[in-house]
């Protein structure tokens, strides 16, 4: 099966060039089809974007839980641009 890219808009590239990022958007990518089959079916989404757009969050996750502040393993965290209920509370 092909997998194209969208490209959203036009993406800048400086004359130094530029990192393109290709992003797998897992949200967009599995349709589910509520009123037949009740399954999921794979419409790959994929998008071109560069990285001078997107930003960037490094760091590291760490507890004090149990003493000493030391980093958590396999930490996983959500960046979210508004918050969630501010969201749901507008789609409604």
């Amino acid at each position: 099966m092909p997998l194209y890219a969208s490209v959203e808009y036009p993406v800048n590239v400086s004359s130094d060039g530029a990192e393109i990022v290709i992003d797998f958007d897992l949200g967009r990518s599995f349709l589910w089809d509520l009123y037949g089959t009740r399954e999921f079916t794979l419409f790959p989404w994929l998008r071109a974007i560069s990285t001078a757009a997107t930003g960037a969050i490094a760091g590291t996750v760490t507890t004090d839980y149990s003493g000493p502040i030391e980093p958590v393993p396999n930490a996983s965290i959500t960046v979210c641009s508004r918050s969630p209920a501010i969201l749901r509370a507008r789609s409604t």
